[in-house]
């Protein structure tokens, strides 16, 4: 069996230190370097009440990490990846958070122009009326952050539910492939009656 010297006299024979390599090269792959698989992929929260559709690569989180918060989480990137990735520059997140709104109180204050001095865009979302609001947090070319929010209120459960995309896309100000996939979790987006499983 042919075997390979290392350093001092040691050695090492060759299969085992293929094999050895090759262990070590397959846990060296970063998360970005990864292959994302293709298609569409579908969430379904019991807690949120719904179900949506997303591109398959994308990744998902529950509660962003903090099982206190009622929020589903849709990102772009790998933020729980074993090597603490950070964000990159290009990125895109979206959420749905819920609150509880008994009288539907909290919906008609954020969706009056006391609450927002930007023009509000009625559309619908899973049936419900919903309103939408999108603006840069800052010019792109100084880091801004384009936002966009949608608010829902759901009779069924007493409840809001805020649909949100944060993009970024330096140094210019095309976000329209995240604002894609926002707007197809929007028209796939279903909110299942009481009992009903998502």
């Amino acid at each position: 069996m042919a075997a390979v010297r290392l350093f001092a006299g040691i050695r090492l024979s060759t299969p085992p230190l293929l094999a050895a390599l090759a262990l070590l090269l397959g846990g060296c792959a970063l998360p970005w370097n990864t292959i994302r698989p293709a298609g569409e992929a579908i969430v379904r929260s019991p807690a949120c009440h719904c179900r949506f559709s997303y591109p398959a690569a994308w990744y998902t989180s529950s509660a962003n990490g903090d099982s206190s918060l009622p929020i589903l989480g849709l990102n772009s990137y790998d933020t729980s990846s074993g090597s603490h990735a950070a964000v990159p520059s290009r990125y895109a997140d979206i959420g749905i958070d819920w609150q509880s709104d008994p009288t539907g109180q909290l919906y008609l204050t954020a969706t009056t122009s006391h609450f927002s001095t930007l023009p509000g865009r009625r559309l619908t979302v899973s049936g419900w009326p919903a309103t939408a609001y999108a603006t840069w947090t800052a010019p792109p070319a100084q880091g801004g952050i384009y936002m966009e929010h949608v608010y829902v209120f759901v009779p069924w459960y007493q409840r809001d539910y805020d649909l949100w995309l944060q993009a970024a896309n330096p140094p210019g100000n095309d976000v329209s492939a995240p604002r894609r996939v926002f707007t197809r979790l929007l028209r796939t987006l279903v909110i299942v009656p009481p009992n009903a499983v998502p």
